[in-house]
């Protein structure tokens, strides 16, 4: 089964940012930053997960996490935003991790970018086939 490494960065207010890397592929993540897993505040803990293809209205085609108890759709999807909102930070994640080519600030915010083609990447590296996410 395919195997891709997420390296995290520095976890700040603005998010926690990393790359996603696998053998002839890298982009770059965007996930809530550690808050002590706290479900919607906080990005999941570093360990191995699998990732399932999973198609929804709201987020079209996608990847959910297993094995994130006790937190529940811990999702990979599209978005760019993913500071504190508790510290009036935007976001656009719960716990989920946001895919992206490139990294940029917007709004006065760290942000990954590009993200809607960095998922279709990431659907047409895995051929939309379950994989295992390393997060380190």
């Amino acid at each position: 089964m395919l195997t891709l490494v997420l390296t995290r960065g520095p976890s700040t207010d603005d998010g926690t940012f990393g790359l996603l890397e696998g053998e002839a592929f890298r982009m770059y993540t965007g996930e809530l930053p550690w808050r002590d897993n706290l479900q919607g505040l906080s990005c999941i803990p570093t360990g191995v997960y699998t990732a399932t293809p999973r198609v929804s209205p709201k987020f079209g085609k996608h990847f959910i996490l297993s094995d994130t108890s006790p937190r529940t759709y811990v999702l990979t999807h599209i978005g760019n935003f993913c500071g504190n909102k508790t510290l009036g930070k935007k976001t656009d994640v719960l716990g989920c991790i946001l895919v992206g080519f490139s990294l940029s600030r917007f709004d006065g915010q760290k942000v990954v970018t590009r993200s809607r083609e960095a998922m279709m990447k990431l659907i047409q590296y895995t051929e939309f086939k379950t994989f295992i996410l390393e997060v380190r």
